[in-house]
């Protein structure tokens, strides 16, 4: 029988890694602001400067022509978004830190 505990426990100790893989690469490559979600899949970065023409749609855009990476531009969930992008933590680690740092080949 699978043990249910054991199998979340070790899921979300995963996500924990990954999410900490992504804050690391987001502050290292980026410089990026951002919430460090206690049980999630996604991080949403703030990637653009306050004040700037940053368009997160266009970047996205830019990002998977220019480096194969899929992000969704923060303006899915509003205007107000415009200066973040949704990634996502199902990729391991080294892939996740890959991914933030083809991001800031683009910026």
């Amino acid at each position: 029988a699978m043990n249910c505990e054991k199998y979340v426990e070790e899921k979300v100790a995963m996500i924990k890694k990954r999410r900490d893989a992504a804050a690391r690469a987001l502050e290292k490559y980026l410089r990026a602001e951002f919430y460090l979600p206690d049980g999630s899949l996604y991080m949403f970065p703030k990637i653009g400067p306050d004040g700037s023409n940053f368009d997160s749609e266009k970047f996205a855009l830019q990002l998977l022509d220019k480096e194969k990476v899929s992000v969704t531009p923060g303006t899915s969930f509003g205007s107000w978004f415009r200066h973040y992008v949704r990634i996502t933590l199902l990729q391991d680690e080294e892939r996740i830190a890959e991914g933030i740092e083809r991001m800031a080949r683009v910026l």
